[in-house]
């Protein structure tokens, strides 16, 4: 004979364990809708500035990362490039830093700058490179 499971029951015996499935429930659906706003906007009205590289990071439970900064209408705006191909084995603390002070495109949400793209083997181009207030419509690489 098969024994059925009485979730009710478990669940009324140790209420803690209700408290923690509804976290749990709650804090995915928040990660998930938050990725969806991220899509949404990215896909959506974007333009293309110059960012430059500012300092790198190891991260401690996930991938290297390179801090950049580009600007939106005159405010700064922080960002930083997981390294998440080969090089994120590869990279030293030496060799990141050949990498400070140059500068790439990034793609960011015109509604929400906090949307944005590193497009990190995509180089800017000398003539353009100190151009931080300009911005393009379309991919200008």
């Amino acid at each position: 004979m098969k024994e059925t499971i009485n979730y009710y029951e478990i669940l009324k015996s140790n209420p803690m364990k209700l408290v923690l499935i509804i976290i749990l429930i709650l804090a995915g659906g928040y990660m998930y809708f938050g990725h969806q706003d991220r899509i949404h906007h990215l896909n959506g009205d974007v333009e293309y500035t110059i960012g430059e590289i500012t300092d790198f990071q190891w991260g401690s439970k996930a991938s290297p990362y390179f801090k950049f900064y580009f600007f939106v209408n005159g405010e700064k705006i922080l960002g930083r490039y997981d390294i998440t191909d080969d090089f994120g084995t590869k990279v030293t603390n030496e060799l990141a830093k050949r990498y400070f002070g140059k500068t790439y495109f990034v793609k960011y949400s015109v509604e929400k700058a906090k949307y944005h793209e590193l497009y990190f083997y995509n180089v800017v181009p000398d003539s353009i490179k100190d151009c931080f207030e300009c911005s393009w419509l379309e991919k200008p690489f």
